[in-house]
């Protein structure tokens, strides 16, 4: 018998470890042949199902979640009319809790739904439909009756031998050829967060040798991307520094993406985080929210003091980036909440501030409760939250439009310095950006915008709010990436012929100043004059040295 494994992936950079574990978990099922079919958003549903039917499979099996359950849906009801004698079987994370039941009742081209950990289920699956034998009984199996009804046979078990199974890299299915590659050294977590799938379940370790043995594989197949699944890196906190320690020590050419909770930085972590090299680490640091309420509804840590203090010392690391996550639409949290998180966050200075808008996602905790907490969201992915009692849409949409001014004035790296001396500068300049770019929401927030147009809005912008040290840190960055003098941020530098005598290098090489083709401009500021020197042969874009007298 054949099975085909459909994948859709979010980009072509993108790949999935179900793949390689659930055929792991299936080694020893014999009489099945499998083959898969890849594909991304934006391609052609028909072109896919094509693929997957002209390899005449008698089972499609797919892993669903919110970003690409329309799309593969669409694939699959096309492979059933293609091909009606086909049966095809769907897990992920957009069948747990109801998700399966709706969806076979809703979806009548899906034959079963996996709800929990695919490992322990594909495997009695795909043995009784080989034999014919009786569904009954398989622990997180729904399918579909003779009269149409649905038999749900609840939630599967974890997988308790997952810590010591196969690692999936050395199973043929596995994509090297990817930017980056994903890698879980543990399962579950042990946080109560009831927006999360993965809220209080038994957490599994790997053990450290099974990881450097996956890892050691890896990088003797070319990888140097890594990013870790672990829900918590850094607990317990000697694990997390024991693996901190042999990336260090013993994969230093690869790179590792973390996500490490702020409020739980043991001691034993925070030594091996400074010991790490540049370019070894990027951390993503989970605040979520700073009101104490919103914490308390969702079963997270309100100890806010612990989060900002641990946020401030990933921050103070300068060998890698500490990125930070913000949620909005929480239950009890108003605008005001989301406006205060994002400044304080902003004057603490990670490199990215990530806000979302909450997804009441299926399985979860906060899925049961949304009803009677006032929660309305998207009943169709992404099942994002589009009003609350203590915010409606309209306080939402604010929302949203400030995440999009996070992404594109703080977030993009040469603007950074300067949003967050706009904020440590003047009280409220972040409400009042809001409320400025809403009112030229054409131009501000509804289309894409080059980079040398958000230092002029910016420009406008701080002009219009007097904020002069602002204004000295957007020329200095405007300066940097040698746009135009004479307009906007670059409007007060003029051609120097010579550098002072005293001037003194402060960022780039001082030699360039020398080499033949090098021009010198000047930028006064408040408090002292900078040069900066450009070469057009050496780096047509951007500066190459700058000078302090």
């Amino acid at each position: 018998m054949r099975l085909v494994w459909l994948g859709i992936q979010s980009s072509y950079s993108h790949s999935s470890l179900a793949l390689p574990l659930l055929a792991n978990a299936c080694a020893n099922v014999s009489g099945w042949e499998w083959e898969r079919v890849d594909g991304v958003l934006g391609d052609d549903p028909f072109e896919i199902a094509r693929k997957v039917v002209a390899k005449e499979p008698d089972l499609v099996c797919a892993s669903l979640y919110l970003f690409n359950r329309d799309l593969t849906l669409d694939i699959l009801k096309r492979v059933k009319c293609l091909k009606s004698d086909v049966r095809i079987a769907v897990g992920g994370p957009e069948n747990l809790g109801d998700g399966a039941v709706e969806l076979l009742k809703t979806t009548p081209s899906v034959d079963f739904a996996c709800r929990g950990e695919g490992e322990p289920i594909m495997p009695v699956l795909l043995e009784r439909l080989k034999t014919g034998a009786d569904l009954a009984g398989v622990p997180g199996l729904l399918y579909r009756l003779a009269d149409g009804t649905v038999a749900d046979n609840g939630q599967a078990g974890l997988m308790t031998d997952w810590a010591t199974s196969s690692i999936p890299c050395r199973h043929a299915f596995y994509e090297f050829g990817k930017p980056f590659v994903q890698l879980e050294t543990s399962r579950g977590c042990p946080m109560g967060c009831t927006y999360c799938t993965s809220s209080r379940t038994n957490v599994r370790l790997r053990s450290l040798d099974t990881v450097r043995e996956e890892l050691a594989h890896l990088r003797d197949c070319g990888v140097k991307e890594v990013r870790m699944l672990d829900r918590t890196f850094n607990m317990p906190d000697s694990r997390g520094a024991a693996l901190l320690r042999m990336f260090r020590e013993e994969f230093p050419t690869m790179r590792f993406h973390l996500e490490i909770h702020p409020g739980v930085l043991g001691k034993e972590v925070r030594g091996e985080l400074l010991k790490a090299p540049p370019g070894l680490l990027h951390i993503e640091s989970g605040i979520q929210t700073l009101n104490h309420a919103s914490l308390l509804a969702v079963g997270r840590s309100t100890d806010t003091a612990a989060a900002l203090e641990g946020l401030s010392f990933l921050v103070g690391i300068r060998s890698f980036e500490t990125h930070c996550d913000l949620l909005t639409g929480l239950p009890e949290q108003t605008l005001d909440d989301v406006v205060s998180d994002a400044e304080q966050l902003v004057r603490i200075g990670p490199g990215e501030v990530q806000m979302e808008v909450l997804k009441i996602l299926p399985g979860t905790q906060l899925r049961k409760e949304a009803a009677s907490r006032g929660i309305i969201f998207s009943p169709d992915p992404p099942y994002d939250v589009m009003a609350t009692p203590t915010m409606d849409p309209e306080a939402m949409r604010h929302c949203r439009h400030l995440s999009k001014i996070l992404d594109r004035f703080h977030n993009a790296a040469p603007l950074r310095k300067t949003f967050r001396t706009m904020v440590l500068e003047k009280e409220d300049s972040l409400r009042k950006l809001l409320s400025w770019c809403e009112e030229r929401e054409a131009e501000t927030l509804s289309q894409p915008l080059a980079l040398r147009h958000r230092f002029e809005l910016l420009d406008e912008f701080l002009h219009g709010i007097e904020c002069p040290k602002s204004l000295d840190e957007l020329a200095i960055a405007w300066m940097t990436e040698a746009f135009p003098t004479g307009r906007g941020p670059g409007l007060r530098a003029s051609l120097a012929h010579d550098l002072p005598v005293d001037a003194e290098c402060v960022w780039g090489d001082a030699g360039h100043v020398h080499r033949d083709g090098t021009r010198l401009w000047r930028l006064p500021l408040d408090e002292r004059t900078l040069f900066f020197a450009y070469n057009r042969a050496m780096a047509p874009n951007h500066a190459v040295a700058v000078f302090r007298e």
